[in-house]
Order: C-alpha cells, then sequence, then structure tokens
C-alpha cells in the first residue's frame, strides 16, 4: 500500500485544492493521511477537510503545535 502525506498549516484554499486532486488522481489502492501540522484557522479552516478524507478513507492527524 501507497501512503500520501499531505502536510498543512492554515491555507485551507490550498490544501483543499491539494486534496481535491489527490482524490482524484492518486493511485488505486493509496491512502491520503492529512497531517494538520498545528493550524490555527480553527475549524472552518484545515480541519474542515477532516470529513472529506475519511470519507475517502484516509486519515486525519491534527498535531497541536506546528513542528516546522
Amino acid at each position: 500500500m501507497l501512503d500520501i502525506v499531505l502536510l498543512a498549516f492554515n491555507n485551507l484554499d490550498i490544501t483543499s485544492r491539494a486534496l481535491s486532486a489527490l482524490v482524484l488522481y492518486r493511485p488505486k489502492g493509496s491512502r491520503i493521511i492529512l497531517v494538520d501540522n498545528g493550524s490555527t484557522d480553527g475549524p472552518e479552516g484545515v480541519a474542515s477537510l477532516k470529513g472529506t478524507v475519511e470519507a475517502h478513507g484516509g486519515t486525519y492527524i491534527r498535531v497541536p503545535e506546528n513542528k516546522g
């Protein structure tokens, strides 16, 4: 299995577009992992993509503090 990791810090628009492209064009059998690296944009920001990731069999991970 291939895991595709998308690291995000705020920037909902860019992250959302990248996630949409990954959902459409990822290799068959791969899994998307969205890592929210301490975003400060609240529940309407990057965290709002959790449902999309999980709906496509992926994983959402929230890191409470930006690790760089």
